[in-house]
């Protein structure tokens, strides 16, 4: 709806109306990651085996699903709270300081950081193993970061506390 908006009405298109647009974007993305996931399942990573799979090609193609689901997800997510945040920004900068010119030059510096930011954390994320499915008691077994491993001996994980920690913090609950 406000992207359609957006598209249909050029009068109504402002500096803010744009910050507005790429938070529904990053939004829809999230959304749309979570229906992939609760519909493909890869939130329910069982252990047993389905229709002949052996457990281990069942598991690791889930895994593997739940993980590229958690970079969606997880990097639009972050890239929705910065989008925010610079709104926030703008309002103070055009509002308050009436300087909506100030707000306008700052948006290719806004686009590289809320863009670059959460796409480079998560990779970084991903690419040690912190992301996929949550096995902790606190959580309906989302992918995410990695909060607990159902068998410590599998190679693919190895988070530590305090990594697992930081790396919440880094990739959503920080922002």
């Amino acid at each position: 709806l406000i992207v359609g908006s957006f598209v249909c009405w050029r009068d109504i298109r402002s500096h803010t109306r744009f910050i507005l647009v790429y938070i529904s974007i990053a939004d829809f993305i999230t959304a749309t990651g979570y229906v992939v996931g609760i519909s493909s399942g890869f939130n329910s990573l069982s252990m047993e085996s389905e229709d002949n799979v052996t457990v281990a090609e069942n598991y690791s193609k889930r895994h593997i699903g739940c993980q590229i689901q958690s970079w969606f997800t997880t990097t639009s997510s972050v890239v929705s709270f910065l989008w925010t945040d610079v709104m926030a920004i703008s309002l103070v900068l055009s509002v308050v300081h009436q300087r909506l010119d100030k707000a306008v030059k700052l948006m290719p510096l806004f686009h590289f950081l809320c863009w670059s930011i959460p796409i480079i954390l998560t990779t970084i994320a991903a690419g040690l193993g912190y992301l996929g499915p949550d096995y902790s008691s606190d959580s309906v077994g989302w992918c995410w970061v990695i909060g607990k491993c159902p068998n410590q001996s599998e190679s693919y994980c190895k988070p530590s506390r305090s990594l697992i920690f930081v790396w919440e913090l880094a990739v959503g609950k920080g922002w």
